[in-house]
């Protein structure tokens, strides 16, 4: 139950933020929520930046923003951990 309610939020926060995916997208949310029951949750930003940048940048997900066409992958990120942590 925990792992669908996990695979339900960071789906949940990559769409908000990137947008619908295909098979990167999937595999994104596949590869973060095994980090996340690997290894837990970040302690940190810092943490997450480490742990989840190389995955997004592999997949090529990047948050769109009307405002700040050169947001990058390190700003997802930090949406994601603070969206996952509340």
């Amino acid at each position: 139950r925990e792992e669908v309610l996990l695979t339900a939020e960071i789906s949940k926060c990559l769409r908000r933020h990137c947008g619908d995916g295909d098979d990167m997208f999937d595999f994104a949310v596949e590869s973060i929520l095994a980090d996340v029951q690997e290894d837990g949750v970040p302690k940190d930003v810092d943490e997450a930046l480490c742990r989840w940048s190389s995955t997004l940048e592999d997949c090529e997900l990047k948050p769109f923003d009307d405002d700040d066409e050169d947001e990058d992958t390190s700003e997802l990120v930090v949406k994601m951990y603070g969206e996952l942590i509340e």
